[in-house]
C-alpha cells in the first residue's frame, strides 16, 4: 500500500474516529456509511499486504450499523425537531423513532457508534506505529501462559 494511500486510510479512519464527539464531520448517514466501508475495504487490503492477524481481528470486531440507526443517531446528537414529535408529542415520537431505526434504541446505537470510533483511534496508532501490533500479539502469547 502506498504512503498517500495510507494517510487517506489514517484520514477516513480519523474522521469516523471522531464522529462520536462532533457528528458535523459527517453530512448524512450514508456518507458515513461510505467512508466507513471504503475504511474496511482498505483494512482489509493493509492486513492481506502486511500478514497481519491484529488488523483482521479488529476488523472482525466492528459491530454492523445501517443508515436507519445512523439517522436516528443524527437526529438526537443535532437536536431535531420532527413533525410527529411536534404534533403526537414525545410518547408517539419515541416509538415512530424506535421503529425507524428497526427497533435499536439510541443508548443501543451510540455504543455502536463509540466502539466504532474506539476501533478506528486503535487502528490509526498501530498503522502509525507497526510495532504496537508486535506487543499485542506479546501480550497475548503471555496471557495464553498464564491460563
Amino acid at each position: 500500500m502506498e504512503e498517500r494511500e495510507l494517510i487517506i486510510l489514517k484520514k477516513s479512519l480519523k474522521i469516523i474516529g471522531d464522529f462520536a464527539e462532533r457528528c458535523d464531520y459527517v453530512n448524512s448517514a450514508h456518507e458515513y456509511v461510505k467512508i466507513h466501508e471504503r475504511n474496511i475495504e482498505s483494512l482489509h487490503s493493509l492486513a492481506s499486504i502486511r500478514g497481519s492477524q491484529y488488523f483482521y481481528d479488529r476488523i472482525n470486531k466492528y459491530p454492523k450499523i445501517s443508515v436507519e440507526e445512523l439517522n436516528e443517531y443524527l437526529k438526537v446528537k443535532r437536536k431535531e425537531v420532527s413533525l410527529i414529535r411536534f404534533i403526537g408529542g414525545l410518547l408517539i415520537d419515541k416509538l415512530f423513532r424506535l421503529l425507524m431505526s428497526r427497533g435499536n434504541t439510541f443508548k443501543f446505537i451510540e455504543k455502536k457508534v463509540q466502539l466504532i470510533s474506539k476501533l478506528n483511534n486503535d487502528l490509526i496508532l498501530v498503522i502509525e506505529n507497526p510495532h504496537y501490533e508486535l506487543l499485542d500479539a506479546e501480550r497475548k502469547k503471555m496471557n495464553r501462559k498464564y491460563e
